[in-house]
């Protein structure tokens, strides 16, 4: 298995990935399949180039392969502007259901954390995970994260509301 920064040819397996989990695991995205789906191939291209891709460092996409194919994939995000770029998110994070518990997801995130703790400037990560996603939850905490609140009715699908924890990781607590 190889993990890697997604590029601008991983462009159409990065897509597929993402409506494979949006189809799936519809609680676990504030994005919609349907949302996502109806998008032209343009307005998609342009995201994932100028917001995902290349505002590199502080923005990236880490992918894990197995031979070429993308069987998984995590983003992260720093912020840029001045009083905020202490903190990055954690997003998007899915791996393909053939490859669960089988330390895909470990190792995507143990290179995101390795990858991040290099920025300049960055101090805090943060994420937000579905409460009842518990081995998602026991991944994040695997690595030092810690629920610092939760928000009551954060997604809405049809009728059913998911709740979600904030989660962070103080990045001087991996150097303790």
């Amino acid at each position: 298995m190889i993990i890697r920064y997604l590029t601008p040819e991983d462009e159409e397996a990065f897509w597929d990935l993402r409506l494979e989990a949006l189809m799936g695991f519809p609680e676990a995205f504030g994005s919609s399949y349907e949302e996502e789906l109806h998008k032209s191939v343009q307005s998609r291209r342009e995201r994932y180039l100028e917001r995902m891709i290349y505002p590199q460092p502080i923005h990236f996409i880490l992918g894990a392969f197995e031979k070429e194919r993308l069987v998984g994939m995590v983003g992260f995000r720093q912020e840029d502007r001045m009083k905020t770029r202490h903190k990055g998110t954690v997003w998007g994070m899915y791996v393909a259901s053939e490859y669960h518990h089988k330390g895909v997801g470990k190792a995507l995130f143990m290179e995101l954390l390795d990858q991040a703790k290099e920025l300049d400037w960055l101090e805090l990560i943060q994420l937000w995970v579905v409460t009842n996603n518990e081995a998602a939850v026991r991944l994040y905490e695997l690595f030092g994260f810690t629920i610092f609140g939760e928000e009551s009715h954060a997604l809405k699908i049809g009728r059913q509301y998911y709740d979600e924890y904030l989660m962070a990781l103080n990045l001087e607590d991996l150097e303790s």
